[in-house]
């Protein structure tokens, strides 16, 4: 399966047809760019069977989706039951990663799930996609290695 890496667009008119770029899964788009392989900084989309939608964006992917997945992310995420990763896209930066998370929350909700269905058309998790890609990209960082998790997110109409 393709994965999408985080494409940042230049022009309004781009911005709104929401073209991403794809990623084979043996690409590594954080070595790549030459980063320090332990950061994976990307934007996700939860959800739960009907779908209701979140937002997110970490700077390391496995660990803040685990979260969520445990109960110990958002309000929203929990009060939901928002525990199927649906979607996410790898980033280069994790400025690159918070503009490409607001840009998906401008979408309509039914842009995102066209999104979505890109590269999950049954609306599974996929979840295990990130696990093992993290197995690829190396161990998550350390709490005192000066780089701050930065998540936001909200329910999506």
């Amino acid at each position: 399966m393709d994965r999408v890496v985080c494409d940042i667009f230049a022009s309004t008119e781009v911005l709104k047809k929401y073209e991403t770029s794809s990623l084979s899964l043996g690409d590594n788009p954080v070595n790549n760019a030459g980063m320090n392989e332990t950061k994976i900084p990307g934007v996700y989309i939860m959800g739960n069977d009907r779908p209701t939608l979140y937002v997110g964006v970490s700077g390391y992917l496995p660990i803040r989706i685990l979260e969520h997945k445990q109960g110990k992310g958002s309000s929203f995420t929990r009060k939901y039951k928002l525990t199927k990763l649906l979607y996410y896209e790898y980033c280069e930066t994790i400025f690159q990663a918070i503009i490409r998370e607001k840009q998906i929350k401008k979408m309509l909700r039914k842009e995102k799930l066209e999104l979505i269905r890109t590269n999950n058309k049954m609306l599974i998790d996929i979840f295990s996609e990130v696990t093992i890609e993290s197995d690829l990209f190396g161990s998550p960082p350390s709490e005192d290695d000066g780089v701050g998790d930065r998540m936001t997110g909200g329910r999506l109409e």
